[in-house]
């Protein structure tokens, strides 16, 4: 109510080049600039949708929107959408997208990854890789560009697509259900998980 942000829950936040806040809603894209706030939303933009569920920002400073419409390409004031009619996403329900060392995003839609980089795509599903069915996925890079997917069925590890995925069966790993996966700059992983926290320093 003190300021013109669009609604109170705010999903992500990511912080462009220029120190501007981008903030994912459910009633649009609230940019913070010079403690001003504009609203991007269907009625004043080209974005699919009003719900927004996750935001980054690459190295060329470009803004990449997960939706539940398809995910979109923000670039320079220029809107792209990217949806099951123009790529190979096999649904537009798009929720998290992480940036790998080598410039591919990664975008977890429902059902799959999306591995993206300009005109090439690659589809990583239950279908054709050992990614569970029916778990959601919290995507992140170490230092190393390894890919440490978290899941409600145990913690994913992918290095050239062969996958290894650790669980309370065959690792000390506390429970199936992870949350979300931290690198810091030693390149150790932090791994929440349901039931503690776990720091893992290997490869």
């Amino acid at each position: 109510k003190n300021s013109k942000l669009p609604d109170n829950y705010v999903k992500n936040i990511a912080i462009d080049k220029d120190n501007i806040v981008w903030m994912a809603t459910d009633k649009g894209i609230a940019i913070l600039k010079d403690e001003n706030i504009l609203v991007l939303n269907t009625q004043n933009s080209r974005i699919p949708t009003n719900k927004i569920n996750y935001i980054i920002v690459d190295n060329d400073n470009i803004k990449w929107i997960a939706t539940e419409e398809g995910f979109i390409k923000y670039e320079d004031n220029y809107i792209k959408v990217f949806n099951t009619k123009n790529s190979k996403l096999k649904d537009n329900r798009t929720y998290q997208i992480a940036l790998d060392n080598q410039g591919f995003l990664w975008i977890y839609y429902f059902g799959g990854i999306l591995k993206f980089k300009g005109s090439f795509s690659e589809l990583i599903n239950p279908e054709n890789s050992k990614l569970p069915a029916y778990a959601e996925y919290n995507i992140a890079v170490d230092n190393q560009n390894v890919k440490w997917i978290a899941t409600n069925m145990g913690l994913i590890r992918l290095i050239n697509n062969e996958f290894k995925i650790y669980t309370p069966q065959n690792s000390k790993i506390p429970d199936y259900f992870i949350n979300k996966v931290v690198i810091d700059k030693l390149n150790n992983k932090w791994i929440a998980t349901q039931n503690g926290l776990v720091k893992y320093s290997g490869k």
